[in-house]
């Protein structure tokens, strides 16, 4: 008898077959209590390289097609960890401390992923998450504890597992699996990007290994996020066709990406990006242990701008405070309590030492300059006179500065008419604007009566600040930028620039290609 389980869809299409279960599984209760340091740095160092030399040849293997090439640089995120030299010498040092070396791994890790998990942003919770796909990939090369993926395939064609990494999702793909059914996952980890990317069917249902039985033969819908077991004859199996945007097909929107990590600059041309709508500086300041100097903040911006050419790059001032506290200073949390340029107004010290790094690594090209939370026009003044302030101090200046505000609550909504007079552009940030208007946290998805055309706060909010600001200066960015309950009643409003997540451009493309032309 046919049974349906609804989850959440993580990569569309649909796939039919034998379910097969997976599991990774460590074997660290079989070391010794006591390691000698030149053997466990020897096996240390073979993990090391039978990882890199994995990764290596799944990179040689993949096609390097337009829609896969956000599967190498997930790869080349593995790969910047495991052969970061920092990361070996803190391993053989704590081997030399007496430590396991897959004690010193997960510690590594495990502090790596706190700090971005304590961040509260859902985004930078991800990639706590891609971290410890990295732990996980290294630990079971140190304890030679893989999916047997040839034997897993030839058990069937559905995977069921708690989790996938997105090391995995390639294997999947050439071990012929049709789909997977997770219990852990969203559609913004790099997991479901790189399923999406290779076309595989993905679906999260929570204790799916529970409600499951290997054997079963089930359909997944992962665009509706269905998992249906013994499906009637009426269902069948479609795998995800993408459609294709021709390369000089010029859309009538322009379409920019909100990114965290330099690396992800490398894939925005592929994707159709005219560049980045917003860079978010707090990553660099949200996965250290310490107050990062001027030159480490250069250093890591400058990184940055060796992956963007000649494409628009937004940079926005960290956006610290509210959930965004770095653990070294839950010491000054009741000031990190001022979201956005607040804080940076009580402690001008850490400001001025974010803004020349800012500033040098603009030397001589133009900084597009965003400030968080703009609720008032004094902070884009007070920003303006600190930037010039520093700028006279340096030999090598920005050739010019263009200043833009990010309004992301009610106050900068209703006082955009004075905040425009000091602004040359401005973003609304949807996320913050819709949690702020509506009074609800931003994780959490918004009642059906709440979205239009049942309630038109945003719509009329967004409106508004097109009425008075103008078409060509504003960017809508963030979750309603790429919804299509919204979006209808936005682009009828004169809308032309959104910035969305870099996975969901290709998708935005089509929609817009299909909607607008």
């Amino acid at each position: 008898m046919s049974k349906t389980f609804k989850g959440k869809p993580l990569s569309p299409g649909i796939a039919k077959g034998r379910l097969v279960f997976a599991f990774h599984v460590r074997s660290e209760g079989e070391l010794p209590s006591e390691v000698g340091f030149v053997d466990e740095v020897r096996r240390f160092f073979k993990a090391l390289g039978a990882a890199r030399k994995d990764l290596e040849l799944m990179k040689a293997r993949i096609s390097k097609s337009r829609m896969q090439k956000e599967v190498f640089d997930v790869i080349d995120v593995y790969l910047m960890f495991i052969e970061d030299p920092t990361f070996a010498d803190f391993v053989v040092e704590q081997i030399r401390a007496g430590k396991p070396a897959y004690v010193a791994i997960k510690e590594y890790f495990n502090d790596y992923a706190d700090r971005l998990s304590s961040a509260g942003d859902p985004y930078l919770r991800e990639r706590a998450k891609d971290i410890k796909y990295v732990k996980r990939f290294l630990l079971n090369k140190l304890f030679q504890t893989e999916i047997d993926w040839e034997e897993v395939s030839g058990r069937g064609e559905i995977l069921v597992a708690p989790f996938v990494s997105p090391v995995d999702i390639v294997n999947v793909v050439e071990k012929g699996i049709k789909g997977i059914v997770v219990e852990k996952g969203s559609e913004t980890s790099h997991t479901s990007i790189v399923a999406r990317s290779l076309g595989v069917p993905m679906v999260k249902l929570e204790d799916a290994t529970e409600k499951l039985r290997e054997g079963e033969v089930v359909l997944i819908d992962g665009s509706e996020g269905k998992v249906i077991v013994e499906p009637a004859e009426g269902y069948q199996e479609r795998p995800v066709i993408f459609k294709e945007i021709p390369e000089k097909e010029e859309l009538p929107v322009e379409i920019y990406a909100n990114i965290d990590f330099p690396e992800e600059a490398k894939i925005l041309k592929e994707l159709g990006a005219k560049g980045i709508g917003i860079f978010r500086t707090e990553y660099m300041f949200l996965v250290r242990r310490d107050w990062p100097s001027e030159q480490e903040q250069e250093r890591y911006i400058r990184k940055l701008l060796k992956h963007t050419g000649d494409l628009l790059v937004n940079i926005r001032i960290a956006d610290l405070g509210g959930d965004k506290v770095p653990v070294y200073a839950e010491g000054i949390r009741e000031l990190l309590d001022y979201r956005g340029i607040r804080f940076f107004m009580l402690k001008e010290d850490l400001f001025r030492i974010h803004i020349r790094a800012v500033i040098k690594a603009f030397a001589g090209r133009t900084l597009r300059l965003l400030i968080p939370m703009v609720s008032d026009a004094y902070e884009v003044r007070w920003v303006k006179k600190v930037v010039e302030e520093e700028i006279k101090s340096l030999d090598h200046p920005p050739d010019e500065v263009v200043y833009g505000a990010m309004i992301e609550t009610p106050a900068g909504v209703l006082e955009i008419r004075k905040i425009n007079q000091e602004v040359d552009f401005v973003s609304i940030g949807s996320n913050d604007l819709t949690s702020f208007m509506f009074g609800i946290d931003r994780e959490c998805r918004l009642p059906e009566y709440l979205d239009p055309p049942n309630n038109m706060a945003i719509v009329e909010s967004v409106k508004r600040i097109i009425r008075v600001c103008g078409a060509e200066r504003v960017t809508l960015c963030g979750e309603v930028a790429r919804s299509t309950k919204y979006l209808p009643y936005l682009l009828s409003s004169g809308l032309k620039k959104l910035s969305v997540n870099p996975a969901f451009i290709p998708e935005l493309r089509s929609w817009l290609s299909e909607h607008l032309n």
